[in-house]
């Protein structure tokens, strides 16, 4: 543990793809989202 906290909520990006999980990423960041939860195995 290095002492550093991260955010609580996160945005989950797991069913979104191409330009749906683009502009709702980006809405995300914009409403203050700083944890995003992406993976490869999700194909987006």
């Amino acid at each position: 543990n290095n002492g550093l906290q991260m955010p609580r909520i996160g945005f989950g990006t797991n069913t979104l793809g191409g330009d749906v999980c683009i502009r709702s990423v980006a809405n995300a960041i914009s409403a203050g989202y700083r944890l995003i939860d992406t993976a490869h195995v999700y194909g987006n």
